[in-house]
């Protein structure tokens, strides 16, 4: 935490200089008036918004690894058992247009027949809220064994993810309780559906002062059956983390060199360990209506929160047949 110690040694300095200039009489018997006369001097203290962004984005980044910590638990455990006190929980079964997602009317990929929102997590307590929409993928009565338990494993996954999200939520709201101006949101869409590939997308925007956005995504090989991850798409022994990672940071470096607004963690020697270095092995993506490989990254886990989340297009050119 080298960059929080620097904003409280900035904190500490400016404070006693603001002491020594502004209050000569702290030597005196009127302590009270003089140590409320230093409060307010500290919260007049405004850091540099640089320095404010990258203490934040420590905060958020150590946050998210623990909330990745406690996914990795939830599915080896399972489900984790939630408190029902406060708590409004509605489970629909939705099958209206507006919400399921109709498949076209091909054989292979009609085993997935929709998308419901099978249950809603909502909670209102003192400045605490929650919206956490959980969807269920259908096949319907299909006999594509593979892609019935496809469907069902990735269901799961959906479960013991947005029961974390729940759990979190909970375990914040009894921490505070119920105060600081909180709001989770989850929501879902299908964001590729052809005769390849079924991607389910589920976005996580956390409020609380300022705001943290992440994404969920799950895949099925609809030729295979098999939920795939990103390195499920390359030929084994292909270094496609490599590839993938050089064209990112040249579009990294072009869009910095083409708008001085546009700020990523590279090239930083002031942030050197939170540089943008090679994408995971399982990283977020999807396939555009291009059948292009989108590169998809968290706020705050390659550029600075007002960047918001940020999306890579990787051209053909680099990956080749790859997506056809």
């Amino acid at each position: 935490m080298k960059k929080v110690t620097q904003y409280d040694d900035y904190i500490k300095k400016n404070r006693q200089t603001r002491e020594e200039k502004e209050y000569p009489d702290s030597g005196s018997k009127d302590v009270l008036p003089f140590m409320d006369r230093l409060k307010r001097g500290y919260n007049e203290i405004s850091p540099p918004k640089e320095l404010q962004d990258k203490v934040q984005t420590v905060i958020k980044r150590r946050r998210r690894e623990e909330m990745k910590k406690h996914t990795g638990l939830i599915v080896k455990t399972g489900a984790i058992t939630i408190s029902a006190a406060l708590l409004t929980i509605v489970i629909l079964a939705n099958s209206s247009p507006s919400v399921a997602y109709a498949m076209k009317k091909i054989p292979v990929i009609s085993a997935i027949t929709n998308v419901v929102t099978f249950r809603t997590y909502q909670d209102k307590t003192k400045d605490f809220e929650a919206d956490i929409n959980v969807p269920r993928i259908e096949t319907g009565k299909q006999e594509d064994t593979k892609l019935n338990e496809a469907a069902d494993e990735v269901n799961k996954s959906v479960k013991d993810y947005t029961d974390m999200l729940i759990a979190q939520y909970e375990a914040d709201r009894k921490a505070s309780d119920g105060e600081g101006h909180y709001a989770m949101d989850t929501s879902y869409k299908v964001i590729t559906d052809n005769d390849k590939l079924f991607t389910l997308r589920i976005d996580t925007v956390v409020a609380m002062g300022g705001s943290d956005s992440y994404s969920k995504f799950y895949h099925i090989d609809k030729r295979s059956g098999k939920v795939i991850s990103l390195k499920d798409l390359f030929a084994e022994g292909t270094d496609y983390v490599t590839l993938i990672s050089d064209n990112i940071k040249t579009q990294m470096r072009e869009q910095m060199k083409a708008d001085e607004s546009v700020t990523y963690f590279l090239d930083d020697k002031e942030t050197e360990a939170w540089n943008f270095k090679e994408i995971k092995e399982d990283q977020n993506f999807y396939t555009n209506a291009k059948g292009e490989l989108v590169i998809v990254f968290d706020k705050y886990e390659a550029a600075p929160g007002y960047m918001g989340c940020v999306e890579f297009t990787i051209p053909t050119e680099i990956t080749g047949d790859l997506l056809d």
